[in-house]
């Protein structure tokens, strides 16, 4: 389906401008760089919603296979390459004469020449993991030259060759702007749900305070829409689950370009045209973090965070955030377009003054009492308690009685405003809530806390929000301590935490910080010794605790021949720290793949065996060895 209404063909109008606007007249100046002049498909899409940062180029399959040609999209020079065991692996960056890069990345190998200077670097500096700048001479290439072959080095999950184009300032350009004939796409966006969030403490959706989800289907028209319209008050957000295919594949890959209109008035529009790589991380803020955390999915904000100064946003009054506090009902109009100018629309109804919808839903908390937290608000609750009921809420030496905000299905919610005082405990259905508040940290400036086992150094900016710490240091018998610092604020730089080790038999030289995850499974964050305390840096919220690795890593031989040795190579506890290959007293380049577990030799003569004394040490963050002789 098109769309006709102004603002969004100006919003689709901008990525077709974009690419000239960065010096890029002819469509045909970059040609396809792998398998050209046949159908491509992609598995991945320029400004994706990846965990951590924003997808910097196109993904292109390769039928899983490794070792197609890849070609040089244009004339130019190789002015870096790399070698690397995560990231984008083997990679190759082409420099041309209209002052934008092409990056080719997750690469098998480079072409001959390429390739044996690498493998001449590695031999040199003793080590694996090398970074080229090669000067303008000395590899020029021409459009359509084979540079590599592709393949699944670094990060990547499965076969397939990533592929950017970057400006003068190396910020990411969108490839599929320049149309290349090899991807096909007619096929529009789709989405799958529609969340409400409220942005103040008076606010409610459909009679309740907090975040809900509500399934979109697809009505008869073809736009998207809800069962039935949403009742809304006051000061609330929007964010939407969707993806975008290409013709003939599954892969949900991101949109380009989405607008709200609320009655025909643009309250939000965001075009992911480019970025730096510096503001890559502050897609922790453009979705849902804590949505993302707990289920997996990424709900794109229609709103602009205090603390999102990404470029992607036109200039609204309203930033996406709607106030409505009328008895009116509101349409909005959400449009969705990729690349490839197709597009979707949802089509929602919200009416307001309508009667409390609360009761007709079940409680969503688990247990009696509890508590969560969105933004600046505590909400808490109480089962099974009259409606009148105040709460006491302690806050140093205040004692608030706190009166029930509304009564939720067989629940009484109180809603307390953060801003106005951190409690210490509340008094709810007889019972004492423990609250554990001990500071507001600001997002801007450094601020530490220190507690009775532990110190928290929160440098200027390491927050994209204020975050309301929760922590405590609990003993556990046989383990020492757990410090937990609860909260759901994405950080954009690293925090240093300060823990005591409670044990007396604690090994040093082997004993090293952890973060657990939900599942007990622990993740080494190490740490540096100063008395009986360890500090640590982490971008992880969470519970910690100081575990001993004193296991060596394993190393089981796969091949051992005179041509090619390989080992697979594992650590139980802390993980591998580094190896290290010898023959005959020489070093040895082993290559590694991660996913596998698996290294394996390069010789930098070919026509020279691998003959006589072999010796392979692997060793774990921890400090721990193995060792691995042989006679070959």
């Amino acid at each position: 389906m098109k769309l006709n209404r102004p603002s969004f063909i100006i919003c689709c109008l901008c990525l077709l401008v974009f690419a000239r606007l960065h010096g890029q007249e002819k469509s045909n100046y970059y040609a396809f760089p792998i398998q050209p002049g046949k159908q491509n498909y992609l598995a991945g899409t320029m400004g994706e919603l990846r965990a951590n940062h924003f997808h910097a180029g196109i993904d292109i399959k390769t039928n899983q296979v490794e070792g197609l040609p890849v070609y040089a999209a244009a004339d130019g020079y190789i002015s870096r390459i790399k070698t690397s065991t995560w990231g984008y692996g083997n990679v190759i960056y082409i420099a041309h004469p209209n002052q934008t890069t092409t990056v080719y990345a997750h690469l098998r190998e480079f072409k001959p020449a390429l390739e044996h200077h690498m493998l001449e670097a590695q031999y040199q500096r003793e080590q694996f993991e090398v970074e080229l700048f090669p000067k303008k001479e000395d590899f020029p290439v021409k459009k359509g030259e084979i540079i590599a072959y592709s393949g699944n080095t670094g990060g990547s999950m499965a076969p397939h060759l990533h592929f950017e184009i970057r400006d003068a300032n190396h910020r990411p350009l969108d490839p599929l702007q320049y149309k290349f004939s090899e991807i096909k796409d007619t096929t529009p966006p789709t989405a799958e749900k529609i969340a409400f969030v409220t942005l103040e403490k008076d606010a409610r959706v459909n009679g309740i305070f907090g975040r809900q989800e509500f399934n979109l289907t697809k009505g008869n028209d073809g736009n998207f829409k809800l069962s039935e319209p949403v009742h809304v008050h006051g000061k609330i957000g929007l964010e939407v689950l969707a993806h975008d295919k290409l013709d003939g594949v599954p892969n949900k890959n991101g949109i380009a370009c989405i607008e709200m209109n609320l009655d025909n008035d643009l309250v939000f529009s965001q075009t992911i045209e480019n970025y730096t790589f510096a503001e890559s991380r502050q897609i922790l803020v453009l979705y849902n973090y804590e949505t993302s955390i707990n289920s997996g999915q990424r709900f794109n904000k229609l709103y602009q965070d205090d603390g999102n100064s990404l470029p992607f946003y036109n200039r609204t009054q309203r930033r996406g955030m709607l106030s409505l506090s009328d008895s009116l009902q509101h349409n909005i109009s959400i449009s969705l377009a990729d690349s490839y100018q197709n597009s979707s629309t949802i089509d929602l109804q919200l009416n307001l003054g309508a009667r409390n919808r609360s009761q007709d839903r079940k409680l969503p908390f688990k247990g009696t009492i509890g508590l969560s937290l969105l933004d600046n608000t505590l909400l808490m609750y109480c089962k099974g308690q009259d409606n009148a009921a105040p709460m006491q809420l302690h806050t140093g030496r205040r004692v608030i009685n706190l009166q029930p905000a509304y009564h939720y299905s067989d629940a009484n919610i109180y809603l307390w405003d953060l801003r106005r005082g951190l409690p210490d405990s509340a008094m709810v259905c007889d019972d004492k809530l423990p609250l554990n508040f001990k500071a507001l940290v600001p997002s801007v400036s450094e601020f530490s806390y220190f507690g009775d086992q532990y110190a928290l150094k929160f440098p200027r900016n390491a927050l994209y929000d204020t975050l309301y710490l929760r922590s405590r240091f609990q003993e556990v018998p046989e383990k020492g301590g757990i410090l937990s610092v609860e909260g759901v604020v994405p950080m954009q730089k690293a925090a240093y935490f300060t823990m005591k080790a409670l044990l007396n038999n604690v090994n040093k030289e082997k004993a090293a910080v952890y973060r657990m995850d939900k599942y007990g499974g622990l993740h080494y964050e190490g740490g540096k010794w100063e008395g009986d305390k360890i500090t640590f840096s982490t971008r992880s919220l969470g519970d910690y605790l100081i575990a001993s690795d004193t296991l060596a890593p394993e190393i089981t031989p796969i091949s051992l021949s005179s041509e090619k040795v390989s080992f697979v190579i594992q650590d139980d506890l802390s993980g591998i720290s580094s190896f290290r290959a010898e023959i005959n007293g020489q070093w040895l380049l082993m290559q590694h793949d991660y996913k596998r577990n698996l290294i394996f030799s390069e010789r930098k003569d070919k026509t020279v065996p691998l003959a006589g004394n072999f010796k392979l040490v692997v060793t774990d963050n921890a400090g721990n060895k193995n060792e691995f002789t042989t006679k070959l």
